[in-house]
């Protein structure tokens, strides 16, 4: 199966950003404080797009 892969409800753009911001703690030697996902805000981001991209699965199968 493949097709293009939507992040419809944005979480995995969170998850990028949630990353992002404890990297940028991190570097500026501040303390990270742990969020939840659902308040990590992406539509402040530039670029956001749900779009991302082609995804292919495939079946494989035992060899034996």
């Amino acid at each position: 199966m493949r097709g293009r892969w939507y992040d419809l409800n944005g979480n995995v753009s969170r998850l990028f950003a949630l990353l992002d911001s404890k990297a940028a703690t991190e570097i500026k030697g501040e303390e990270f404080k742990p969020m939840r996902l659902s308040q990590v805000s992406i539509h402040q981001q530039k670029h956001f797009d749900a779009d991302m991209g082609l995804i292919e699965f495939s079946r494989m199968t035992a060899r034996g």
